[in-house]
């Protein structure tokens, strides 16, 4: 009998799902794929499952949402995502070689990987990171809307999602949901404790009711949102809600209506205990119907009282500031806030000095970069210098890979397709990639939703997450110069805090991988369009050893560079 070929696997998770990475040192004779299988904790090895594939053999009839077990399905992968582990679940895999024989699947139980590291579903303690699962352009979407015709499915979707209890919207708030409601619901059960919030938008009735609940407790500077125009009347997409919460609420109600060329960008809430702040909740996530449930978002509750109170004193500042962007108020920002192993910026700042920060860190990066951009500008942005980094002498193999939710360049200048069309014909090594959806049917799939306007919506830059020095960077931040110098936003950096940093790698390598596929298709490349199903050829796994694939492989193992 054959010796074994190497191999390896590694599991990573966050609060909403796990991601799984195998690998091989060279392919695997006859190899057609892989069951993967799922352990319980505690459980013996006997009682492992196999995880479902969602595309069968090309050719092969199934029915629109089928899923079958990997040991029928075989996965033509080195990774994959498990969205059926649920909060609290602790588990590890194991990846069997398939062949066929006598048209029969067969395992290689020579081959396969053994029992990977254990991950539990979850978060941390001192600082928490949620995400939701705001993506519509999917299949699960398209099958709860079926009744629907797809050009009618968002109208549909938007009346669902009016319902807080619906299957649907519970899936698309996910955990990021589920835990906003929890802490808000906490608060209203608790008289010794209050809120201060500063927000650029509100209009998800959920939360809106629950505000009403707390009540005097809730300290609240609204903005004016997206607004059209400095004219009465345009200026503030919040006046409806602001002029019902002041006649008809004891909420404590503060307007910041900031002028044009300006955002009052914050979605933060510190929460105090008897009047000391002790947690504060940040990041990228509008407290409204598509913020919750229809974009890309992530949110940090960072327990520290120390950076609680750094929040409380800067709604102070915003408060103070009224209207208006004061000098004092500029200059206090720009003095940042620091301690160790974590800084927050409040802008607007001079200088760019929160950007500075933040690039030298980018500029340190030796494994890799994973990103969520909504559109952080042109010039100068956190972007261009993550991008920059491919083509730096030393940074070969760098693993950079990141969605941006639209090119900020337009069609005339255009910065997504730069480092694009350096890409060998038929490849699909993209750096970067914008979000699309599946226009029409793939074999038993169906018609996706379009992407609207804001799908990726999470502002988020991560650096090396599984080497020596991890960095997260979020908030509500759009990490360019508009942001750091014009806009009410924040930017957190936590560096070597390992799981944190996973946690998030996790949730952008999921999202990424998702519109992976789906942007290939829409950019016509080679390999992708001819894509029909699972293939019966054993050198399926030759593409998955070099190149893009290997050195993802690579990256989560934490071996770029070594």
């Amino acid at each position: 009998m054959a010796s074994p070929i190497p191999s390896g696997i590694k599991a990573f998770a966050n609060c909403d799902h796990a991601i799984i990475a195998w690998k091989y040192d060279q392919p695997i004779p006859n190899c057609i794929g892989f069951a993967l299988y799922k352990k319980m904790k505690g459980q013996p090895p006997s009682s492992a499952q196999p995880l479902n594939n969602r595309i069968g053999f090309a050719g092969q009839q199934a029915q629109p949402g089928e899923q079958r077990p990997s040991t029928a399905w075989p996965i033509q992968r080195l990774l994959w995502t498990d969205f059926n582990a649920k909060p609290g679940d602790s588990m590890s895999y194991l990846v069997a070689p398939l062949y066929i024989k006598n048209n029969t699947l067969v395992k290689d139980m020579t081959n396969a990987t053994e029992w990977s590291n254990e991950v539990t579903v979850g978060t941390g303690t001192d600082i928490e990171a949620y995400f939701n699962r705001g993506i519509i352009s999917s299949q699960f979407m398209s099958r709860q809307l079926s009744g629907a015709d797809v050009k009618t499915k968002g109208t549909t979707l938007k009346s669902t999602l009016a319902n807080e209890d619906a299957p649907v919207t519970q899936f698309l708030g996910g955990v990021l949901a589920q835990k906003l409601f929890a802490e808000l619901d906490a608060v209203i059960a608790d008289s010794t404790l209050s809120i201060y919030a500063s927000l650029y938008e509100l209009n998800d009735e959920s939360v809106i009711n629950r505000f009403k609940k707390i009540g005097s407790r809730l300290n609240l500077v609204l903005a004016n949102g997206a607004f059209k125009s400095n004219a009465a009347g345009e200026n503030d997409e919040n006046a409806d809600l602001r002029k019902e919460l002041k006649t008809t609420t004891s909420i404590h109600l503060f307007d910041r209506i900031v002028p044009m060329g300006h955002f009052a960008h914050n979605k933060f809430m510190v929460f105090c205990k008897n009047g000391q702040p002790y947690k504060v909740w940040t990041g990228s996530t509008n407290l409204t119907q598509n913020g919750l449930y229809t974009q890309v978002n992530n949110a940090i509750l960072i327990n520290d009282p120390q950076v609680a109170n750094w929040y409380l004193n800067e709604w102070n500042q915003i408060k103070g500031a009224g209207n208006a962007y004061p000098a004092p108020f500029i200059q206090y920002n720009t003095k940042g806030n620091t301690k160790p192993n974590l800084s927050t910026w409040f802008a607007p700042v001079s200088n760019q000095v929160d950007l500075a920060a933040a690039k030298a860190l980018i500029d340190n990066a030796q494994q890799g970069i994973l990103f969520l951009f909504f559109n952080p500008g042109t010039h100068d942005t956190l972007y261009n210098e993550v991008v920059a980094q491919i083509d730096k002498p030393g940074k070969e193999d760098i693993f950079v890979h990141g969605i941006m939710n639209q090119d900020p360049g337009g069609k005339q200048t255009p910065l997504v397709f730069i480092h694009k069309n350096n890409v060998p014909k038929g490849s699909t090594d993209f750096d970067t990639i914008i979000p699309k959806a599946i226009g029409g049917e793939f074999s038993y799939w169906q018609n996706e939703i379009t992407p609207k306007m804001v799908t990726i919506h999470s502002k988020v830059v991560i650096i090396d997450p599984f080497g020596s020095h991890p960095v997260v960077m979020t908030g509500s931040h759009n990490l360019g110069p508009k942001a750091s110098q014009k806009n009410d936003d924040n930017l957190n950096i936590i560096e070597n805090n390992p799981a944190l940093a996973m946690q998030y790698a996790v949730n952008i390598l999921s999202v990424y991988d998702h519109y992976h596929w789906r942007y290939a298709l829409a950019n016509q490349n080679a390999g992708s369009i001819a894509y029909t199903g699972l293939s019966t050829d054993p050198n399926w796994m030759t593409s998955y050893l070099v190149d893009r694939n290997v050195r993802e492989i690579d990256f989560l193992f934490g071996t770029i560079g070594k």
